[in-house]
């Protein structure tokens, strides 16, 4: 297993403001300044959030290229910030996921991770995505296919690990496989740990979040914000462990989306190294 580190952890710097949370940094970033500090940080590889990439013209696919392989970096590239599918109500947002997967190819990745929806992870939500959504991932996976590309659906706080698991039954192909966010887990009161025993033969691309308690109802999402890694509710060398049982070879990717008040004033480099160093110590490589 080798570290790597999510764009998302600098959405304030790409000008995604959470509304009524996040205060401008006052500085803006563009994708190669990511990866200039994933080079000096010295992880293994990044996951790109396609939503902070400019387009998807060859030119500049090529471009992005050459800087991810001259910083010998490997690359997951990640799509659907925040609804994603919409649930599987959108051809519109199936087409943009389809225009992706071509890319992901062009920049030198097969993983392409994706997301279902911004809801919450109800037994409607599910009967509602087995009904929509189904249909639309074996339309997308057949594309995936065809450029020998597996897309990797993230636990957005959408699914519980038994019904990612149901949906993955339901579409039934090798080229859909799963994106571990080990937060949003419990951000659903779902044991992570148990979430990532049961999803990790099936995990091809992580999210290694951690988050702690927060004011307000744990039902709600703002109540379990993000800490740098190890230093939250989560057991993450418990789950470390699992992933590397199931024989998963791919990027512990650290991804701090909403700090909490402890973390704020942080900078957000500051709270990556940290959960760079933190995964080092268990993981001993990159």
């Amino acid at each position: 297993m080798r570290i790597g580190i999510d764009s998302y952890c600098f959405h304030r710097y790409f000008g995604d403001l959470w509304p009524g949370i996040d205060v401008d940094p006052g500085k803006r970033w563009e994708v190669f300044d990511f990866i200039a500090f994933a080079r000096e940080v010295g992880v293994a590889g990044v996951s790109l959030e396609t939503c902070f990439l400019p387009g998807l013209d060859a030119g500049f696919l090529q471009e992005l290229r050459s800087a991810l392989d001259d910083a010998g970096l490997d690359r997951v590239l990640a799509w659907g910030h925040p609804t994603g599918l919409e649930c599987g109500t959108s051809p519109a947002a199936l087409a943009d996921l389809k225009r992706h997967i071509p890319a992901a190819r062009a920049l030198g990745t097969t993983t392409l991770r994706i997301v279902a929806s911004l809801t919450r992870y109800s037994p409607d939500l599910e009967a509602q995505f087995s009904r929509d959504l189904v249909p639309v991932l074996r339309e997308a996976v057949c594309a995936a296919a065809d450029q020998g590309v597996v897309l990797a659906i993230e636990n957005h706080g959408d699914f519980t690990a038994d019904s990612l698991l149901r949906l993955r039954g339901e579409v039934n192909s090798p080229h859909l496989m799963v994106t571990l966010d080990t937060g949003n887990a419990l951000r659903i009161l779902e044991d992570p740990v148990e979430a990532a025993r049961k999803l990790a033969p099936s995990v091809v691309a992580t999210h290694i979040k951690d988050v702690t308690t927060g004011r307000g109802s744990p039902q709600d999402f703002l109540y379990w914000p993000a800490t740098p890694v190890g230093k939250g509710a989560i057991d993450i060398p418990a789950i470390l462990a699992i992933l590397r049982a199931a024989g998963y070879s791919g990027l512990l990717c650290v991804e701090v989306d909403n700090p909490a008040t402890a973390w704020r004033q942080t900078p957000e480099e500051d709270l990556v190294r940290l959960s760079v160093e933190y995964l080092r110590e268990h993981v001993g490589s990159r």
